[in-house]
């Protein structure tokens, strides 16, 4: 059975980082990129250790990938607006299961600098998918804005965020926790 280039990519990015799916399917993942992609045995193994070692909980991954990672002052700068973005999930207290996934690459060229995916995962819900289900993709749009941004404006153009909601995925999702109501007259 051979995958595309791009189905291994999306096998990849839809499995949430540390979940035991994305890890058994490192096998097959593997296995693809050596016979199909013919990729070199220490390249496969330098992903895999991106995988193990570099993708998790903010907690752990981050300080790992600062100490990995080249000291150049962009890669300063996009490991602090990461570090900055997870000060505000903590602020909000939604610190808890946000993980970094530094195999992802963005599905779309005017996604730039930071990209995301959100999930919903349910414990202990029968009904819900184990590893969770992805409700939202999004991320920077500097780049796009840049393109599209007239030179006849004297400013820069603004930063952008974005969002796709996966608005059925989330009807589908609250449908499981609505309960049929019962109306005795």
């Amino acid at each position: 059975m051979l995958f595309g280039r791009g189905l291994l990519l999306s096998m990849m990015v839809s499995l949430r980082p540390q979940s035991s799916e994305r890890k058994s399917k490192w096998v097959v993942i593997r296995r693809q990129l050596l016979q199909e992609l013919k990729l070199a045995q220490a390249v496969v193994n330098r992903l895999q250790t991106v995988v193990f070692r570099f993708c998790g909980a903010v907690d752990q991954a981050l300080p790992r990938l600062r100490g990995a990672l080249p000291t150049d002052k962009s890669m300063h700068k996009a490991l602090d607006e990461l570090l900055n973005l997870f000060n505000y999930l903590r602020v909000w207290r939604l610190e808890t299961n946000v993980y970094i996934d530094a195999l992802m690459s963005p599905t779309e060229g005017y996604h730039r600098d930071i990209f995301f995916q959100v999930y919903l995962t349910k414990e202990n819900n029968p009904g819900s998918h184990p590893e969770g289900a992805l409700l939202a993709i999004g991320g920077r749009y500097d780049y796009l804005l840049q393109q599209m941004w007239s030179r006849s404006y004297k400013s820069s153009p603004p930063g952008g965020v974005g969002t796709s909601i996966a608005l059925e995925t989330i009807i589908q999702q609250s449908a499981l926790d609505l309960k049929p109501i019962r109306c005795s007259l």
